[in-house]
């Protein structure tokens, strides 16, 4: 018996056959309703649900899915043994790598064609007491394909661009390709725990100017921008426009720094030959009176 806030008792309205009915047609619907992959599997491995999203998915009916061994429908046949060998730990000693976590690896389709995938897997027990492994999955074939034309894009252009963690002393996440036709240092040169690369190639003239650049335009919130010299494989002189900003979350936190290095010592070779000219104008006109 409950209690109103006035005191009042209430009766608790017995769980009937009614209520269990309704709460089943509703799980029902989010199932079927759900953009995501939902599969379960029983300890024996043999599927007992398979969405909609799922059939969208991997090209089974349901009536074809169900009832089957998951790992023949689904798991590519270099992955099998690991699946099985997984599942039998689990039930032997109750100890899983994969329950609880979200992961990322290779599913197949009905037609033997392969497709990546975010997994995340959990343990329920049925009324009967029965374990089932519901796997809720996710197709992430476009945001692969996305992020390979936004890679490729951003490999042909005429710049190095990077992304570093965003921290006082920032490592470098990526770096692409271009910068060794730049500098001269392959890719795996930039990547590592802090910027101490970085920092060694940076001419020892702009180091301290462009770490005062760095703090005083991460201080005020606004994006970096700097040209210096850098020094690439043979010693020699590089001049680079660096410009940089913080990419924030919804709420306001630096996830990362994203930006570009573009080699511009032509146009600084360009620029002196005009001062020099200039320079050698007002001479010359000092010179004639």
């Amino acid at each position: 018996m409950f209690y109103t806030r006035t005191g009042v008792p209430v009766k608790r309205r017995p769980f009937s056959a009614d209520n269990t009915r309704v709460a089943a047609t509703h799980n029902r619907g989010i199932i079927e309703a759900a953009l995501d992959c939902i599969v379960a599997m029983d300890e024996l491995g043999i599927v007992r649900e398979f969405n909609p999203a799922a059939v969208r998915t991997f090209g089974y009916s349901r009536e074809d899915a169900v009832g089957r061994r998951l790992a023949d429908l689904i798991v590519p046949p270099d992955l099998r043994e690991a699946h099985e060998r997984g599942s039998r730990r689990y039930l032997e000693t109750g100890e899983g790598t994969v329950l609880g976590r979200r992961i990322e690896l290779m599913a197949m389709r009905a037609d033997g064609t392969l497709l990546p995938v975010e997994l995340a897997i959990s343990r329920m027990t049925g009324d009967d007491g029965a374990i089932v492994f519901v796997g809720f999955i996710r197709d992430l074939s476009e945001l692969r394909a996305a992020e390979l034309l936004y890679r490729t894009a951003i490999e042909n252009l005429p710049l190095a661009t990077y992304r570093n963690v965003a921290a006082d002393d920032p490592a470098t996440l990526y770096m692409s390709p271009q910068i060794e036709d730049m500098l001269g240092y392959p890719v795996e040169a930039w990547l590592g725990e802090d910027n101490a690369f970085y920092e060694s190639i940076v001419h020892p003239d702009d180091v301290g100017r462009v770490d005062a650049q760095c703090v005083a335009a991460r201080a005020a919130g606004v994006p970096f921008r700097a040209e210096y010299r850098m020094l690439n494989r043979e010693g020699e002189v590089v001049w680079v426009l660096d410009q940089s900003t913080i990419v924030r979350d919804d709420r306001g936190a630096p996830l990362f720094a994203q930006g570009f290095l573009l080699d511009i010592t032509e146009q600084k070779r360009l620029e002196e030959q005009l001062q020099q000219s200039q320079k050698m104008e007002a001479i010359g006109q000092l010179a004639g009176g």
